[in-house]
């Protein structure tokens, strides 16, 4: 079982998930000296949204108590409906932004925000919880950042920005 580290980030996964976004996100945490646990929904390996395989570190289950400085959620939307799917998933994020850590969404996984009530419901406008807003990318006079950071909450665009996510929250985990 994993220490609770103020430094440890947690990357999850769940079948479909984006392989680009868990890799980049990894590599460049574990370089910059953080512990980085790859957590699953359940025991065995997790095959991504184009058939590679991933052997986790840990299965939620044995992390769900731990308080980790971040989450890291990648994209897709069959990942994220699964992640939605589990309600200790939206306990664990809640935990982590409650303690002041913070959550990474890429692409589609800002639904799991949402159903844990860590974002505004309308997307590109908050609402009078205070809440960030998920960021509206489609259309004109839009944010052209492929990553924003709301308060606790990083949005990443997509996998195309994994890297600059990974480093935002680098800085944000230093700072």
């Amino acid at each position: 079982m994993p220490t609770s580290i103020r430094s440890n980030v947690y990357v999850l996964l769940a079948p479909g998930f984006e392989e680009t976004d868990v890799s980049t996100v990894t590599r460049i945490l574990r370089r910059s000296g953080f512990r980085v646990a790859v957590v699953s929904l359940t025991a065995g390996s997790v095959r991504g949204a184009y058939g590679l395989s991933l052997a986790p570190d840990w299965t939620l289950s044995e992390v769900e108590a731990e308080n980790p400085g971040a989450i890291v959620l990648p994209g897709s939307i069959q990942a994220a409906r699964q992640l939605n799917a589990d309600p200790r998933v939206h306990t664990l994020l809640r935990r982590v932004v409650g303690q002041e850590g913070y959550v990474v969404a890429f692409d589609t996984a800002y639904t799991v925000l949402r159903s844990a009530g860590l974002v505004a419901n309308g997307e590109g406008s908050g609402d009078e919880t205070n809440r960030p807003a998920v960021p509206a990318w489609h259309g004109e006079g839009l944010p052209s950042e492929r990553v924003l950071v709301e308060g606790r909450v990083v949005f990443c665009r997509d996998s195309g920005a994994a890297q600059e996510a990974a480093l935002t929250l680098v800085s944000l985990l230093e700072s």
